[in-house]
């Protein structure tokens, strides 16, 4: 695993790729003591054809979601047992029926998600929606585990007007939609976007919002990432990055 701070990490267990060389009949690829480098040089082999997809190092990746299914680096929880979602109804968008299964619940959420890969990353989103009713909420996910996640989305207040919110789920006694530990009123014209953002910065992360591409309001920075370290929330499968979006479903 690669730590941003003693044993706290966030990307999980991760594969690496290192030379070898025979001790006395044992395999021996670092000396006691030694950190995994993250570059070696490569033996002289031939080259494979390059992926299409980045799998290391540094890079930037923008999905537009114009295919007619969804490349296999997008993940769920759990099976689906139904299509919740859709990519031919509007092409160029990813369509999400909001359903009563909880991110924080046992059952199949309307989550689709893909791996944080890098201690330092961003990840960012344009949406439309409109919550309809009390609980109706969808946004953006930096999702551990059921019981381990932050969500920055859309919901209303308790006066039924519409707010960008962050919430947090830090353990089984929070509940499943997590607790709401900031918000902010939003005004957004009829059929207009809203664009969400994640920055993870190793063991803090920055949660930003706007209505114009590309110009961000900080709803809460510095938040403490640990809560999604596998230290904290156990496992080991790291961070996703993800869409969800759930109603109670009761109009």
């Amino acid at each position: 695993m690669r730590p941003y701070e003693g044993d706290y990490y966030n990307t999980g267990r991760e594969t690496f790729l290192l030379p070898v060389r025979w001790e006395d009949g044992w395999p021996v690829m670092t000396d006691h003591g030694d950190v995994v480098p993250y570059v070696l040089d490569r033996p002289n082999l031939p080259r494979a054809d390059t992926s299409a997809i980045p799998m290391s190092g540094n890079f930037a990746f923008r999905e537009d979601f114009d295919d007619r299914e969804l490349d296999l680096y997008w993940l769920f929880v759990r099976v689906p047992q139904e299509k919740w979602y859709d990519l031919e109804r509007e092409p160029g968008t990813l369509v999400i029926e909001p359903r009563p299964d909880s991110i924080g619940g046992i059952a199949q959420p309307s989550f689709i998600g893909r791996r944080q890969q890098h201690m330092y990353a961003s990840a960012s989103t344009a949406m439309r929606y409109r919550p309809e009713q009390s609980g109706d909420i969808a946004g953006l996910v930096a999702f551990q585990s059921d019981e381990f996640y932050y969500f920055l989305g859309l919901g209303l207040d308790v006066h039924g007007e519409t707010v960008v919110e962050l919430r947090m789920r830090a353990g089984a006694d929070d509940p499943a939609n997590g607790l709401v530990i900031a918000s902010a009123p939003l005004q957004i014209e009829s059929g207009a976007p809203v664009y969400l953002k994640i920055d993870a910065k190793g063991g803090l992360y920055d949660f930003s919002y706007g209505t114009d591409e590309g110009e961000w309001s900080i709803l809460i920075g510095n938040a403490d990432g640990r809560v999604l370290s596998t230290r904290t929330a156990g496992g080991f499968v790291g961070v996703t990055f993800g869409v969800y979006a759930y109603s109670a479903g009761t109009d």
